[in-house]
């Protein structure tokens, strides 16, 4: 999840980043440094997943954000490192040079495994900006700028082995953790009963639909919500995206959640097989345009106008005028 961030007025004037720029041109390597900051935790520390990452920086611009990483890597300005469970973390050895961390971020442990818990690390340093060159180190040979966490990055499932005793309790830790995760979850969804058509046209003379306690969803937005949840699984790839970690399947129910409301507030008739075919006509289109087959890239306005646009003419008419516009 993406955090909100500063920059002073002389990294405007930064001359490395700026040649880098001239160098490298539609690659951005500047302003995806600056934005790779939104995505660190308070060490320094973020996923190393290019594609996730372009989701929050600069989505709409054609570039790979894979290349984008890799000159920041060669060039110093990020380092690269693995954890012994396989999963790859980027760092920005300077970060703190750039950012100021306070507040409760200031106080609980850092999200993300620190560098020195790394099994493999990748550099490509020049001299100027490498990390361990003596400039960045300090008398005890720890790069400077980097101060010693609050806690140790905690396990889950063994919090006693993991957390330092001597700082934030371990059990805290993990609510804390679990606490930031579960901001957004939908919670437990079951399973949604078979509904005749007829019946998803709501009739004026009724009361307002029961809402579940944990979806607060009405069961026409949930007819849809299942259908849409089962559009993007049925790809593999989207899938894989959803579900990598707690933080973005989170994110993405809630943008699926947000797209069954709306369409069942704007066009109360609409079945399933609608939102089906629309869902349908965005995966052919995503290979073509670059786009990211998941729901936080389709409530985007013009992506899902674009869409919506895309659907031929035997298809509704009065429901594509309908949720037309949905997301301006």
């Amino acid at each position: 999840m993406a955090r909100i961030r500063t920059f002073k007025p002389e990294f405007l004037r930064h001359e490395e980043l700026q040649e880098l720029e001239g160098k490298h041109l539609g690659k951005y390597p500047m302003f995806v440094f600056m934005g790779l900051w939104s995505a660190c935790d308070k060490q320094g520390v973020f996923p190393w997943k290019p594609k996730l990452l372009k989701l929050d920086i600069y989505p709409f611009l054609e570039y790979d954000m894979a290349e984008t990483l890799c000159i920041l890597l060669e060039n110093g300005f990020v380092e690269k490192f693995e954890t012994g469970d396989g999963r790859e973390w980027g760092f920005v050895p300077n970060f703190e040079k750039h950012q100021r961390i306070t507040g409760d971020e200031g106080k609980h442990p850092a999200r993300y495994p620190s560098p020195d818990e790394a099994i493999t690390q990748h550099s490509r340093h020049t001299e100027d900006t490498s990390a361990t060159h003596p400039r960045h180190m300090n008398e005890n040979g720890k790069r400077k700028g980097v101060k010693e966490r609050e806690g140790n990055f905690v396990d889950p499932e063994n919090p006693q082995d993991s957390a330092d005793p001597k700082s934030f309790p371990a059990a805290v830790a993990v609510a804390f953790e679990e606490r930031e995760t579960d901001l957004f979850t939908l919670g437990e969804i079951t399973e949604p009963q078979v509904v005749p058509e007829t019946a998803l046209i709501p009739s004026r003379s009724r009361s307002p639909p029961a809402r579940s306690r944990k979806t607060d969803l009405s069961p026409e937005q949930l007819v849809l919500f299942h259908a849409g949840k089962a559009g993007f699984e049925s790809d593999e790839k989207a899938k894989a995206l959803i579900y990598q970690d707690p933080a973005s399947t989170a994110r993405e129910m809630k943008h699926l959640k947000t797209l069954a409301v709306r369409c069942v507030n704007i066009a109360p008739e609409m079945p399933a097989v609608f939102l089906e075919n629309i869902l349908e006509h965005f995966r052919i289109m995503c290979p073509k345009h670059g786009w990211v087959f998941t729901p936080h890239t389709l409530v985007t306005t013009w992506i899902w106008n674009k869409v919506i646009d895309s659907l031929p003419g035997s298809e509704n008419e009065r429901l594509r005028e309908l949720v037309r516009g949905m997301f301006d």
